[in-house]
Order: structure tokens, then C-alpha cells, then sequence
């Protein structure tokens, strides 16, 4: 699936990213761009879910969090015009806030192999 609008539908203005030691505030258009560029610009040979999604909720009913981990492999084209091929295992958790009766990704956490 390359749908960059069903990727981001559910991001908060707030939303926060936590990677490589480092704590980013992207906002919804900087999250189109990169999903965009990376999605068009990539052709994956595999992607497979390495475990069954987690999802737990705060005692309140608040709060969510989802845990992933998923292997990749496959090629993408950088901006350059090169090419690089991919094969990494990626691990994330995605944190949710219940907001006005809807679902709203607030923060993600990821490491990379």
C-alpha cells in the first residue's frame, strides 16, 4: 500500500518523533514529503511483520500504544538519481491519545538494524 494520506490521516499537530538519539517535531507536510518521496522512490522485494502488532491501553482508556517490527528489503532511488538497496529490521511503537472521540497518533518511537 502507498497511501501517504491514510499514513498521516491520524497525526496530531503535536506529533513527535524519537530516533538515532534524537526528538523531532514533524509536522503533517514534512510527513506527506518524506512518506511521499520514500513510497514513490522505493520498490520492496520483502515486508514482513516479524510479530503480530501489540496494542495496549492506559487503565483510563486514554491512551494507546501500538508495537511493530517488520523486516524490509528492496531498492530505492536517492535524490541524487543512485540507487541503494535496503535491508534492515525496523522496530517502532506508535503512541496514541484519545482526542475528541477520535484516535490520534501523538508519538513514535523507533530503532533500526
Amino acid at each position: 500500500m502507498k497511501d501517504v494520506e491514510f499514513i498521516i490521516d491520524d497525526l496530531h499537530d503535536d506529533f513527535f518523533s524519537m530516533s538515532g538519539g534524537e526528538i523531532t517535531y514533524p509536522t503533517r507536510e514534512e510527513q506527506r514529503e518524506r512518506f511521499t518521496r520514500y513510497l514513490n522512490n522505493t520498490t520492496f522485494s520483502e515486508y514482513t511483520s516479524l510479530m503480530e502488532p501489540e496494542i495496549e491501553f492506559s487503565d483510563d482508556g486514554s491512551v494507546a500504544w501500538v508495537k511493530y517490527k517488520v523486516k524490509v528489503r528492496g531498492e530505492t532511488t536517492n535524490l541524487d538519481g543512485s540507487t541503494s538497496q535496503l535491508d534492515f529490521v525496523c522496530a517502532w511503537l506508535w503512541l496514541f491519545k484519545l482526542i475528541d472521540g477520535k484516535w490520534m497518533r501523538i508519538g513514535e518511537v523507533s530503532t533500526w538494524k
